[in-house]
């Protein structure tokens, strides 16, 4: 199958929706599930939805680090203006 074939056939026909839940796990579909499994082009699909998803995790986490350390500072901040009061 040439690239522009998966691209029109059946791989191109299975969404991002059925890949994101193949990569949470929660694809239901035997057949889509096998494919996604077999297929090269839909693997390397997989694995770029994966990639993309350890991204936003890894994002998500920095993200509520440097939130912690805002609070944190706030926090900080109004107990040093209760003290000088």
């Amino acid at each position: 199958m040439s690239g522009s074939d998966r691209r029109n056939g059946v791989c191109g026909q299975i969404d991002e929706e059925s890949i994101d839940l193949h990569c949470m796990g929660r694809l239901k579909n035997d057949f889509l599930r096998e494919h996604l499994e077999s297929c090269a082009f839909c693997k390397e699909r997989v694995a770029e939805h994966r990639s993309w998803i350890e991204d936003l995790k890894k994002a998500l986490a920095q993200h509520q680090k440097t939130e912690d350390v805002s609070s944190a500072k706030e926090h900080a901040d109004v107990r040093s203006c209760r003290d000088e009061s």
